[in-house]
């Protein structure tokens, strides 16, 4: 994060990896597996104070098309950037892709599935362990009905 860009008020987005395709799951002890959802991959931003931004991996702007995450990152006390994926979930809880590329009327319940804090308290967690991380997010995530923590699973891909 390029903070004196932030301190001069130039606004710096965040670029989140991607996967790297594989042609086969696999075991390895000291990765950490997670869920792939049918999803849109977004970032999440607010300042602590009311301000969000919430755009996807190629920067387009989402608060519009969807208010609810929007709205929920509002709502975080202090200052953070989440990595995760939007979710339209149908009444059963199963992902349905499809239901995000239908813009209105927007069904099913649309969910912020977050794997990863990049900033927390206003501080950059970049360079920390990811279960430092993610250990920090489950704690700002605790009981969110909007935004959902999602564990990972260590060593067993195949699972």
């Amino acid at each position: 994060m390029d903070h004196a860009a932030q301190a001069r008020g130039i606004a710096v987005m965040i670029t989140p990896m991607v996967a790297r395709f594989v042609r086969d799951t696999f075991d390895r002890d000291a990765w950490f597996f997670e869920l792939k959802w049918d999803c849109f991959r977004a970032i999440a931003e607010t300042d602590g104070k009311g301000g969000v931004k919430l755009y996807s991996r190629n920067h387009n702007d989402f608060r519009r098309r969807f208010p609810w995450v929007a709205d929920a990152v509002s709502g975080l006390r202090h200052a953070a950037i989440l990595d995760g994926e939007i979710v339209a979930l149908d009444e059963h809880g199963k992902p349905r892709f499809e239901w995000l590329l239908n813009r209105w009327p927007q069904k099913g319940t649309i969910v912020f599935y977050v794997f990863d804090c990049l900033l927390s308290k206003g501080q950059d967690l970049r360079q920390e362990p990811l279960l430092k991380r993610k250990k920090n997010l489950k704690r700002l995530l605790k009981n969110h009905p909007r935004l959902i923590y999602i564990d990972h699973i260590e060593g067993q891909g195949l699972a």
